[in-house]
């Protein structure tokens, strides 16, 4: 039973990587105010989806009993993760403006891209050190921090709950309140910080995927039919009535909504997951799951490769410095970018990975 929920696991992964990659692709298509747009039917639940599905084999026992060997674990494959991409793509951030990946007088995230000095580079290699600095062809690792402090602040208040004797319960309520904290502060008041504000709100997904986990699917089947209808259906609402949960600027409509779109497209994508698991499809659904962050890491390489490949052999004129490619209504590009981005970011991992 435990190796068919993994399985299920990795399809729910493989299919929110593939929405992440998606999602950075800009699409023009025509909408309509009672449907959901292409954006917030992405939006809506992709990363939050991470979030749940990190919690899932969380054992708060084992957090309190190895509090520092969970820590540091998470450290090792977070961190260092994060550094083997980081470091490499800062020392070529000035080949990257020669390539055209770049433009000093285009902004990206609204900052503008310079040449660096080897004074500079050095202030860039310590605050990623720091976990402070990125790099934008490396843009969506803001993810791999934020999900490494919000491990580290969720064993934190774990052992603190254990020692105290806190009930579950009153974890999950304290775990709320800091998320709605967050939230109101961001939405509110307009205070972000980044790769802190959206700490708590990870915190409480994480939570959420530990509980689902242990009682959730125990009572309500992953492969009940009903159960995927239901969760389609407020999906689909949820999409149509907010323009998604934007965890990178901690930019979501409240902590409900982040929380019943996550469980609802789990409880979605598990239903797909436990009929297509031992088909060719779910197997590769899988592979990008279990490799997702690789993907993650490498996605806008793959756009980049793409673009070249779309100036010097087909003579398209394709902005090569554009982060997120802009494909207009044309499916074939669409398709194409979404390729190069997912399988592009793959070669790595069989070189340098362990399969």
């Amino acid at each position: 039973m435990v190796s068919s929920r993994v399985g299920y696991v990795d399809i729910v992964k493989g299919i929110a990587i593939i929405a992440v990659v998606m999602g950075h692709i800009s699409v023009q298509l025509p909408e309509c105010d009672c449907l959901p747009s292409y954006r917030s039917l992405i939006y809506m639940w992709h990363v939050p989806l991470f979030f749940l599905v990190s919690g899932l084999f969380v054992d708060d026992r084992k957090v309190q009993r190895g509090f520092f060997s969970f820590c540091w674990r998470k450290v090792k494959q977070l961190y260092l993760f994060a550094l083997f991409f980081y470091i490499p793509a800062l020392l070529l951030h000035n080949w990257f403006i020669e390539l055209g990946w770049y433009r000093t007088d285009v902004p990206i995230g609204n900052k503008i891209i310079s040449e660096w000095s080897l004074m500079d580079m050095g202030l860039s290699i310590g605050k990623v050190l720091l976990c402070m600095g990125r790099e934008p062809i490396l843009g969506a690792m803001w993810f791999v921090y934020v999900l490494l402090f919000a491990f580290i602040g969720y064993a934190i208040i774990t052992w603190v709950c254990g020692r105290m004797k806190i009930p579950d319960l009153w974890k999950f309520v304290v775990l709320c309140v800091l998320a709605f904290v967050s939230s109101i502060l961001t939405r509110v008041y307009g205070v972000m910080i980044p790769r802190v504000s959206n700490v708590f709100p990870a915190m409480l997904l994480i939570d959420v995927g530990r509980i689902l986990f242990r009682y959730g699917v125990k009572r309500v089947r992953l492969d009940d039919w009903r159960v995927a209808i239901v969760s389609l259906v407020v999906l689909l609402i949820l999409c149509t009535i907010f323009s998604g949960c934007f965890m990178n600027t901690n930019d979501f409509p409240d902590i409900l909504v982040l929380v019943i779109s996550a469980v609802s497209a789990f409880y979605l994508f598990s239903f797909i997951g436990s009929k297509i698991e031992h088909t060719i499809v779910g197997r590769v659904l899988s592979y990008f799951g279990r490799n997702s962050f690789w993907i993650m890491a490498l996605h806008f390489v793959g756009f980049k490769i793409c673009s070249l490949i779309l100036i010097c052999l087909f003579h398209q004129p394709v902005p090569l410095y554009m982060l997120n490619p802009d494909v207009g209504n044309s499916f074939s590009l669409w398709l194409m970018y979404l390729i190069f981005g997912i399988f592009i970011s793959l070669l790595p991992k069989l070189v340098f990975g362990k399969r």
